[in-house]
Formats: C-alpha cells, sequence, structure tokens
C-alpha cells in the first residue's frame, strides 16, 4: 500500500512540503523513495528554503511544476 504522500496529488503533496523549514530534513525526506525524490526536487521548495537561509545564488533548472 502506498504512504500517505505518494496517494496524495503531487500539488498537495508539495504544499505539505512547503511546511518543511530545514534543508537537511528536505533532503532527508527525498531519501525515502522516488517518488518523494522527486517531490523534493521541486525547485519551489529549494527556492523557499533559498529565502530562508541565503543559500549562494544558483541557477534553478526548471524542473517547477506548481509554484
Amino acid at each position: 500500500t502506498p504512504d500517505l504522500l505518494t496517494a496524495l496529488p503531487p500539488e498537495i503533496a508539495l504544499h505539505i512540503l512547503n511546511f518543511v523549514d530545514e534543508p537537511r530534513t528536505l533532503l532527508r525526506i527525498g531519501r525515502v523513495n522516488k517518488w518523494w525524490h522527486e517531490l523534493a526536487q521541486d525547485d519551489c521548495l529549494w527556492r523557499n528554503l533559498h529565502s530562508a537561509y541565503q543559500f549562494e545564488e544558483h541557477e534553478f533548472d526548471g524542473r517547477t511544476r506548481y509554484c
């Protein structure tokens, strides 16, 4: 049986992941399974963390689906 995040539509799963407030946590989420990894790579999630943590500038690769 799929886990809750896998059973949800991607836009809802990404909305939930937007509440992750630490880069290390998002990296760990990406190691759960392939679907979670794909979700955790979303540029919107990393842009939010970039704003909070002032990462060095880097170009996002356009994988953003639901900003």
